[in-house]
């Protein structure tokens, strides 16, 4: 419909684009070609159609990670001057892309994974990779752009019934709620009902011995005393407390 650009060679062949004729192509942009020739006279022949193809695109550029939940994490990228209407490729994995967890195809710079989006829920508090590629009109990819990593957050602790009792000790009980076992929890005890907090404990179990024997000092007999516990993920974000 229109002519970006023409040139004029004895060749039977021309660069158009950066370091030939006309201006920088765009990216990820459909070209197409015609060449006719003259004669010495200046006469010409009617136009050859050479066909068409596109330009590639640019690798995508890495950017921070969107909006990260218990079972959800948003991948999120820059387009690094790809037009409208480029095609990327995001895959997110639990191992360094040793194996492909999840892989979504999408005209947008970010894809929500797991819960609401693309695959399965992701597992609570677990780190996961995210990489993405571009590609043309024709189909031809880029190399892969790594974005960050991250963890999704720990799932907040169930309540479960106290463990065992002495006249100086109790053993606080919980359930991890689908966390993995490399989760740290932290309990805590209190004799006020948190006003003030007695004794705090971090561990990977799913109970923390107070007391004679366990964590602190032994509790005062014939007293009661109050638990509570919340789960950290790997970015050390918390989840909110649980009474036990």
């Amino acid at each position: 419909v229109t002519v970006n650009f023409s040139s004029q060679t004895k060749n039977s062949s021309v660069l158009f684009g950066s370091g030939g004729a006309g201006n920088a192509l765009g990216l990820n942009t459909t070209y197409y070609f015609r060449v006719a020739a003259r004669n010495n006279n200046g006469l010409q022949t009617g136009y050859i159609s050479l066909g068409s193809t596109g330009t590639l695109s640019a690798q995508p550029l890495s950017s921070a990670y969107g909006s990260v939940d218990i079972s959800s994490i948003t991948a999120v990228w820059l387009a690094n001057g790809n037009p409208q209407g480029t095609l990327y490729q995001a895959q997110v994995s639990t191992d360094s892309f040793a194996t492909l967890n999840f892989s979504s195809r999408t005209y947008n710079t970010s894809v929500l994974f797991g819960t609401g989006g693309a695959g399965s829920p992701l597992t609570a508090n677990t780190t996961h990779y995210f990489r993405v590629q571009a590609f043309n009109n024709m189909g031809a990819a880029t190399d892969y752009t790594s974005l960050p990593s991250t963890s999704t957050l720990a799932a907040q602790p169930l309540a479960s019934d106290y463990g065992a009792i002495s006249v100086n000790s109790i053993t606080a009980v919980w359930t991890g709620n689908g966390n993995p076992s490399i989760t740290v929890y932290e309990a805590q005890v209190s004799t006020d009902n948190f006003s003030t907090v007695n004794l705090s404990s971090l561990t990977y179990n799913s109970s923390v011995l107070f007391g004679a024997g366990g964590e602190g000092a032994s509790l005062t007999t014939n007293s009661t005393h109050y638990f509570r516990v919340r789960a950290i993920n790997h970015n050390s974000l918390l989840t909110a407390f649980t009474p036990l």
